[in-house]
């Protein structure tokens, strides 16, 4: 069995993974081999000790379900950098998850990084701060995960009626047209058309 500071570690590094749906402590727990009495307390010191810090994230609490998150205090400068209007085009990341979701929404942050092979919650945010994408209620499933939709912005700016007029899905091979690649090219010209 792993020491305490390993198992710290890796609590951290799931915490990291999972985004902002977090992690469940009985999931935790069972990963880790240990009771959820024993993982709430690590947990806790683990929150106790990002709280002392003066870095800027902390281990926020909602139920059984931990999540890291940034400290509020940095709010406005995370702010600022989602939304300010002359940032660079969006990333290729963002690029990905705007594409996901808008050939398979509603769609859960969990199908979106099962999709991607790894964690969108970045790109979500830039997306729903840029008002491509929203949120489109709660999933059915055990912690009710937000579901996520293409916006009626997303549906003016490419100049679609509805989501039916997406290039077919089987266009996507080098073999055939190219009409997706340069539909999907004007996503990475969006903000310079914002300005």
């Amino acid at each position: 069995m792993i020491n305490k500071e390993e198992q710290k570690a890796v609590l951290e590094s799931l915490l990291y993974v999972s985004g902002e749906q977090g992690v469940e402590i009985e999931e935790a727990a069972a990963l880790l081999e240990i009771s959820e009495e024993e993982c709430a307390v690590l947990l806790e010191e683990m929150k106790q000790y990002r709280d002392e810090t003066k870095g800027g994230l902390c281990l926020k609490q909602a139920g059984t379900t931990y999540h890291m998150a940034t400290k509020d205090e940095f709010a406005p400068y995370i702010e600022q950098y989602v939304i300010t209007p002359d940032r660079p085009k969006l990333s290729q990341a963002a690029l990905e998850t705007l594409a996901i979701i808008a050939y398979n929404e509603p769609i859960t942050k969990s199908e979106i990084d099962e999709i991607r092979s790894v964690s969108s919650g970045s790109s979500l945010q830039t997306l729903v701060a840029k008002a491509l994408i929203a949120e489109a209620g709660r999933a059915d499933k055990i912690g009710r995960p937000i579901l996520y939709r293409t916006s009626k912005r997303f549906l003016e700016y490419f100049e679609l009626t509805s989501l039916k007029e997406l290039p077919d899905i089987d266009q996507f091979t080098e073999e055939k047209s190219e009409e997706p690649d340069q539909f999907f090219s004007r996503i990475g010209t969006w903000e310079e058309d914002e300005r």
